[in-house]
């Protein structure tokens, strides 16, 4: 039995060794350049709440943020703060559904067979993936949607939806 531990033992080093190896060389060089990004967007003059924002940079992770209910947010790449410095193109997407519609609410399928039988399934579904701003907002390729985000800031940025 010994033996036993001293052979596990004789593996758990090295092996523990290795991994602190791979572990630390994870995500140091590699890792993107991110920086606090914020902003408001804004559709016909007013605040656009429970919109999606996504910033696309030019090769590198999109950044991600939703609108509170005065149309400001706060992007995240992952679950880190911030976006990729450099220029980055953006795109807003918001349909009815976002806005706590009849179908945000959990449901049970009795629930939903009720709406069915009542002839308000189908209508809450429409309305629920209707875009409330124009379709060109919905990708970064043609949204007319672009920003430079440095490293010293502020990246602060209103996005102005018509």
């Amino acid at each position: 039995m010994t033996k036993q531990v001293q052979w596990s033992s004789r593996l758990m080093v090295p092996l523990a060794l290795g991994m602190l190896i791979v572990v630390s060389g994870c995500g140091g060089g590699d890792a993107p350049k991110l920086a606090p990004v914020s902003g408001v967007v804004n559709f016909k003059g007013a605040p656009l709440a429970g919109a999606q924002v996504t910033f696309v940079p030019e090769g590198g992770p999109v950044a991600m943020g939703i609108t509170d209910l005065e149309g400001k947010f706060k992007l995240k790449t992952g679950t880190m703060e911030g976006a990729m410095v450099g220029h980055c193109k953006a795109s807003v997407n918001a349909s009815a559904g976002s806005d706590g519609g009849d179908l945000a609410k959990p449901m049970t399928p009795e629930d939903m067979q009720a709406m069915a039988i009542a002839g308000t399934l189908e209508k809450a579904m429409k309305k629920q993936n209707q875009s409330l701003i124009p379709e060109k907002y919905k990708t970064a390729e043609t949204s007319g949607l672009a920003y430079d985000v440095t490293a010293k800031g502020p990246n602060e940025f209103t996005l102005d939806l018509q």
